[in-house]
């Protein structure tokens, strides 16, 4: 992912210097280099699309925060957590805030404190459904990116990457 805001300038800079060099070379030899012209289209595009995926990723979280956070059936005690990025995403990291808690591959720790492990799995299951339903679903559905907390609350962590489902794809699941 490309994310230096300079970025997209030099690119438009270096392709107009390469269409240059093409045309000066198809003017000098009296060839078409069309392939050339091809490849320098796809990885402009490339380029191109490298960089607004950047920029919509943080969008994007910002979203998937909004929409889960806080997501709690009536019928269950357990909510789910989002945490808080607390940093600037960006092409090599992300912080997300500290969750106090056990991770579901400590399955008999949480047994031990007490919690529901029904409840819990029952409201993963759903949120994940709801996910699904809003369009957007963390890429790493493991145990180890569920962290449980002492106030019953299950926090996903770890969502460096979130997937994107188009609206006629979420209308073919529902």
């Amino acid at each position: 992912r490309v994310v230096n805001p300079n970025c997209r300038h030099k690119s438009h800079e270096i392709a107009s210097y390469l269409e240059k060099v093409i045309n000066s070379l198809a003017q000098e030899n009296g060839e078409d280099y069309g392939i050339a012209r091809l490849v320098l289209r796809y990885v402009r595009e490339w380029i191109e699309k490298d960089i607004d995926q950047t920029l919509v990723s943080a969008q994007r979280d910002r979203i998937y925060y909004t929409q889960h956070s806080g997501y709690k059936p009536d019928t269950l005690s357990y909510s789910i957590r989002i945490p808080k990025v607390s940093s600037k995403p960006n092409q090599y990291y992300s912080v997300e805030e500290e969750i106090e808690g056990h991770n579901l591959t400590e399955w008999k720790v949480l047994q031990e404190q007490g919690h529901n492990m029904k409840e819990i799995v029952s409201l993963i299951a759903r949120h994940y459904i709801e996910e699904i339903k809003t369009g957007l679903i963390h890429s790493d559905y493991s145990i180890g990116n569920f962290r449980i907390t002492k106030s019953k609350e299950v926090a996903i962590i770890d969502r460096n990457y979130l997937i994107e489902l188009q609206q006629k794809e979420v209308k073919l699941l529902f």
